[in-house]
């Protein structure tokens, strides 16, 4: 009996330590979370100011993200692009509930941006204190439909190791295409990485043969005012 009752301080002093190793983990867990989250919100906002940046007061495109890659080789570094934006679930949820516009499928706005930034990111060309150059490249996690969808429009894609994805959650990638779907049934079963570039050379080309049919339109209209002007006459 003696011993029994002898126990029961060692009991209670157990109770408090667990107590304790639990009280621990949960105010690590809180701090560590709250670290992430204050992190995360600096990361975004440093995006958002590139993404102003590049686009120097013009059209600012929402379709892609631009955050440090973790893809690197001897003097080049890389920049990850983001499409399928990181938000937590509420924000998710509130932009689904109220059919917010998505950002997938992207507009010719939004591609015409890509392929800007891209040309530009490829010309950058850095040299440090010892003489070291720095060149940049893109990458970024996509599904097979997206993917297909860039390469349609002229992007080179050159697929990546499974360790460069940043797969999205269900919820990320719901609100990115606007649908609830996108939580279950059309959630992709497999997202991919690429390298992302664009040859310049292509993009004078387009640019060319887009200036040309707008100068064809032009004069077109033209001659339908000319002869919409001598049926009035």
């Amino acid at each position: 009996m003696a011993f029994v009752i002898g126990l029961i301080p060692l009991k209670f002093a157990w109770l408090e330590v667990i107590e304790s190793i639990g009280l621990f983990i949960i105010m690590t867990y809180f701090l560590a979370y709250y670290w992430v989250i204050s992190k995360s919100r600096v990361l975004k906002k440093d995006a958002k100011k590139s993404m102003n940046m590049i686009s120097q007061g013009s059209y600012v495109s929402h379709f892609w993200y631009m955050y440090d890659g973790i893809y690197a080789m001897h003097g080049v570094e890389s920049i990850e692009l983001v499409f399928y934006k990181d938000r937590n679930f509420a924000a998710a949820l509130w932009k689904l509930m109220t059919k917010a516009k998505p950002t997938i499928p992207p507009k010719p706005e939004d591609i015409e941006a890509l392929k800007e930034y891209l040309i530009k990111l490829s010309k950058v060309n850095l040299s440090n204190e010892i003489g070291i150059n720095t060149s940049f490249i893109a990458y970024g996690t996509m599904d097979e439909k997206l993917a297909q969808l860039l390469e349609d429009k002229g992007f080179d894609l050159t697929k990546l190791d499974d360790d460069y994805i940043t797969k999205p959650s269900r919820f990320d990638y719901a609100a990115t295409t606007g649908s609830f779907k996108g939580l279950i049934a059309d959630y992709p079963q497999e997202f991919n990485a690429y390298l992302i570039a664009f040859d310049e050379r292509v993009f004078t080309r387009q640019k060319e043969k887009e200036k040309h049919q707008k100068a064809k339109q032009h004069k077109l209209n033209q001659k339908l005012k000319k002869l919409e002007a001598n049926t009035v006459e």
